[in-house]
């Protein structure tokens, strides 16, 4: 994976370095080579914001970690709640290095003193075992409507029968 980002960018191909380093992640989520790296693409690209997202979970520093980290809390807020919805976290916090998890227990202390509660974990990818309980929920819903409509018309007819039944034994 390294040998195909190292190439992507080498050929400017930013966009589809970018892609590779957001598909590990999905799988990895604290993995500190591919956010250093995602945040470098994204500040190459110009989108410091994204920059800023990504090398929130490393321990970079510098001047344009400053900046990007700047766009980021520019555009997204910079209440812990907000800074905590727009990192995404999808690893628990003792994955990440040890300053990073001192940055993220910031957040969380912030978001406790204003009554809120968020302790991240390692959230599995989806898997066809996910896939196939949420495909056997959608069907238990569609038979749970099935079955409603089926008594609704049931009791539609038995009203039609017993009101027919009035009009003809008069």
């Amino acid at each position: 994976m390294r040998e195909r980002v190292d190439a992507d960018l080498a050929a400017g191909r930013l966009w589809k370095a970018r892609d590779r380093l957001v598909g590990l992640l999905r799988g990895d989520p604290a993995n500190q080579w591919a956010l250093e790296k995602l945040g470098e693409v994204y500040f190459r690209m110009g989108d410091l914001p994204q920059a800023g997202r990504a090398w929130f979970l490393t321990p970079r520093t510098g001047p344009e970690f400053e900046s990007a980290e700047a766009a980021f809390y520019e555009r997204y807020g910079g209440t812990p709640a907000e800074v905590i919805a727009a990192l995404h976290v999808r690893a628990a916090i003792d994955r990440f290095p040890a300053s990073v998890q001192q940055r993220l227990r910031t957040l969380q202390r912030g978001l406790q003193a204003e009554g809120g509660f968020w302790e991240p974990s390692d959230r599995p990818t989806r898997s066809t075992s996910q896939t196939g309980s949420r495909g056997r929920l959608g069907a238990a819903v569609s038979a749970l409507v099935v079955a409603l409509i089926l008594v609704a018309l049931g009791v539609g007819l038995v009203n039609i029968a017993l009101y027919l039944m009035h009009v003809f034994s008069q």
